[in-house]
Formats: C-alpha cells, structure tokens, sequence
C-alpha cells in the first residue's frame, strides 16, 4: 500500500522525556579479595523484561519500560546484583496499530538501551567491577517471537475449542 504525502505528513514519533524509574544495586562481593586471586572468571546472568503500554486513552502518549537485571557470582557466591528500570513517553501517532506497535516494542527500546548500557557500566565500575557492557538485545527478534507465540497459543485454543 502507497501513502499519500498528507498521511506521512501526520505521522510522528518522537521521544517526549525518559527516565530511570528505578536502578539498584547490590555489592555483596565488594570485601570478597578471593575473585582477584583467582582464574576463574565470574558468571554473569542478565535477564531483559520490556512493558509498553499507552498514557492514556485519549492521547497518541505510550510508555515504554524496560527492566534489565543482571546478578554476577564468583565460585558461587554473590558478587552483586542491580536492577534497573528505565522508561521512555513516546509520542507515536498515524501509523496503523500493527506499525505503531513494532515501534514500541522495538523502535523505543532500542532508543532507551543505550543509556542503561551506561549507567549500568557506571555503576558497576563505581562497585569496584569491570564495567558491564550488556550486549545489544535484539529487540525486533523478542517481539516477533512473542508475535509468533501468540498465534501458536491462539491456533491452539482454536482447535480446542473445536
């Protein structure tokens, strides 16, 4: 489908403010002098959650909050452990629901992931680690998953019910 000039003319998405909501950090591995001794590398889990939602109902205002969590052990014990949750308001408006919902669910947090890759890379440098640099996260990939998860629970509710 081609779109006329006035439809592209009414189409905006723009970043209207962005935020950390909530970040902590917990250093149980601070005093722990045995993982400088050692060869052994620390392990690292980090576990990625995006919510998006709209502002309200009578706005083109949605938010977009993505909550990384990351916990680093040594030989079993705790190094530390943060959390953070940043949101971003976007402004998305003439685009059809399927278009603005890829831009929220993969547009807006590939906008916000750059700044949590900072901070947390600050505050674990300031936690006396190497900074953690996560690897991007393939957001488009998590949303088509999700997509494609739906349809598989949604043809399996289907022939259920038949």
């Amino acid at each position: 489908m081609t779109t006329s000039s006035s439809d592209a003319d009414q189409r905006s998405f723009r970043v209207v403010t962005q935020a950390v909501q909530d970040f902590s950090f917990e250093n149980p591995g601070f005093a722990n002098t045995s993982r400088k001794e050692s060869d052994e590398v620390p392990e690292i889990a980090v576990n990625v959650n995006l919510r998006t939602g709209k502002m309200s109902e009578n706005d083109d205002l949605f938010m977009a909050s993505v909550t990384i969590k990351a916990k680093s052990t040594h030989a079993e014990n705790p190094l530390f452990v943060l959390e953070l949750t940043y949101n971003g308001v976007f402004e998305i408006s003439g685009f059809e629901e399927e278009i603005r919902n890829q831009i929220l669910n993969i547009q807006a947090p590939n906008m916000l992931f750059p700044f949590m890759r900072q901070i947390i890379a600050n505050m674990t440098t300031s936690g006396s680690y190497p900074p953690l640099y996560i690897d991007p996260i393939d957001f488009a990939g998590l949303y088509f998953q999700k997509q494609e998860q739906a349809r598989q629970n949604a043809n399996g509710e289907a022939k259920e019910s038949a």
